[in-house]
């Protein structure tokens, strides 16, 4: 598949199998938006890839 110009918004895709689509889309030419609580596996992961931004947060608080 091509995403190339493309942009997806991943939740939770810091860990496990929410990372794995992280890296497909961002493998496949996406630019990625990827909100997750883990702050630190989120920077490290973002610290690898110019096309991803890393948003720390938890989307089913509207207060975090």
């Amino acid at each position: 598949m091509d995403f190339s110009g493309k942009l997806a918004v991943v939740t939770g895709g810091a860990d496990g199998i929410g990372r794995c689509i992280t890296e497909r889309f961002l493998d496949a030419g996406a630019f990625v938006a990827m909100i997750d609580i883990d702050k630190q596996a989120g920077a490290a992961l973002s610290a690898r890839y110019d096309k991803l931004l890393f948003y720390p947060g938890d989307i089913t608080s509207a207060y975090n």
